[in-house]
Order: structure tokens, then C-alpha cells, then sequence
């Protein structure tokens, strides 16, 4: 895994900063168990992203048939919107949960916004 910071690995894959971007996280959870408490901290962090002025997009889903699995999809204005993101009360909530459950993070791709209505 690279030591780049989102920031830098979203300069590189996309040439810019400044542009609009997706994320997509695939992580897992310990337990079933685990994946429950992470199901309800992330109700409050969804709403409050949501509400964050250049958020586009913020869904968290679990998988359906491995309940230990999720798919994190967000998408932001700029990276500088995605820093202020991880700056906020409910987004360290969320981490504090989420470092409590996780086994593992699968992958964190970068997505370039292709086409939008």
C-alpha cells in the first residue's frame, strides 16, 4: 500500500485537485456484530455528510450476503471538500466506530466523475 495521501494519490490518478471526485471503500468488519454497530454509527455520519456543503453523494452499503462486508460510495466537490469532510465531529465519530470493528479495508478506488445528468 502507498504511504501518498488521498490528496496526492487524487492529483496523480486524476491530474487535479480541483476537479469533482468519487470514492468507493470496500472494507470488512470483524464480527456481524461489528458490522451492526458500524451499520448505526454510519445513519448519523450519512446524514451529516449529506448536509456538508460540496458533498454530491454519500451512501454507505452492506452487503447482502456477507454481512461483514460494506461499500462506502461518496462523491465530493474537490479533494478540499473530502479534507474539510474528515475534519468534522460526526466523520471522527464514525472513525472511532469504524477503527473499533474493522478487520480490514479492501480497497479505496479513485473514481473520475465520467457522466452526470
Amino acid at each position: 500500500m502507498s504511504n501518498r495521501t488521498l490528496r496526492e494519490r487524487i492529483q496523480a490518478e486524476l491530474g487535479s485537485t480541483e476537479v469533482p471526485v468519487g470514492l468507493l471503500t470496500i472494507l470488512r468488519t470483524k464480527t456481524v456484530e461489528g458490522g451492526d454497530r458500524l451499520e448505526e454509527s454510519m445513519r448519523a455520519v450519512v446524514a451529516h455528510s449529506r448536509r456538508e456543503p460540496h458533498n454530491i453523494e454519500y451512501q454507505v452499503n452492506r452487503d447482502a450476503n456477507d454481512l461483514t462486508r460494506f461499500y462506502l460510495y461518496d462523491r465530493w466537490a474537490n479533494v478540499d471538500a473530502i479534507e474539510f469532510h474528515e475534519s468534522t465531529p460526526h466523520f471522527k465519530e464514525g472513525i472511532a466506530v469504524l477503527k473499533d470493528v474493522i478487520d480490514q479495508v479492501e480497497s479505496v478506488t479513485v473514481l473520475r466523475i465520467a457522466a452526470e445528468a
